[in-house]
């Protein structure tokens, strides 16, 4: 029985197709003797009929440059991942070398001694010293045995100067019924309860002052005189 010589086109699937090995078989079961694949006819032979190329070989030669043309188009692919330069190959690629630097251990400081606080002695504050006032000698207006008191009589209140219990020198008379003046006053002027007079006295009588209302105004000025 005739044989036809033929290639495999199966390029991913049979390796007698990636390296274009030439195949003679029976014309009646024209496939690869690997993958049994339909073989493509090379040197003008013809199929038995089922999808096979004419005697003429024009259609053959074509599909023969479409599959010459995708192995290389395959092939180029491959060659190009594979010859795909690595970072490491690329230039002007700088290798980064980690150095660990060890780490220092932490010093620990001494712990620091108690400081001692310092001891304050504290100093007694003296107490101000008062001084005792001094007593201011009475005043003396009239005589020199007179001095400053007070006076309760019948007809009203005596605060002055006194001497030998009567109202002698500077002083004021408050009265709290109508009283005589002074039974040396010659004009016989009287004095209402709550009225007072602030003036001069001498043994008991008034010689010179003024008369006031219980409002504090003045009345009257009384001259009178002494009376030997």
């Amino acid at each position: 029985m005739a044989k036809v010589k033929g290639i495999c086109r199966n390029i991913d699937g049979c390796s007698k197709a990636r390296s274009r090995d030439v195949q003679e078989v029976e014309k009646t079961a024209f496939v690869c003797e690997e993958c049994e694949k339909e073989l493509k006819p090379i040197g003008g032979g013809t199929t038995n009929g089922n999808g096979g190329e004419g005697g003429n070989g024009n259609g053959g030669k074509l599909k023969i440059v479409i599959a010459v043309v995708a192995v290389l188009a395959i092939g180029g692919l491959a060659a190009f991942f594979l010859f795909q330069p690595s970072d490491e190959d690329l230039p002007g690629a700088e290798t980064v070398i980690v150095v660990e630097t060890p780490q220092a251990e932490p010093v620990t400081e001494p712990a620091a001694e108690p400081v001692a606080e310092p001891v304050v002695e504290s100093t007694p504050i003296a107490e101000p010293v008062v001084a005792e006032p001094v007593k201011q000698p009475a005043q003396k207006t009239v005589s020199q045995s007179a001095v400053s008191g007070t006076l309760t009589l019948p007809y009203g209140t005596y605060v002055g100067d006194i001497k030998n219990g009567k109202a002698e020198g500077q002083g004021k008379m408050t009265y709290n019924v109508r009283t005589l003046i002074s039974k040396h006053d010659s004009k016989k002027r009287y004095a209402e309860p709550g009225e007072y007079v602030i003036g001069t006295w001498y043994g008991g009588q008034l010689d010179f002052g003024k008369l006031f209302a219980k409002n504090g105004d003045i009345k009257e000025t009384l001259t009178i005189g002494r009376a030997e």
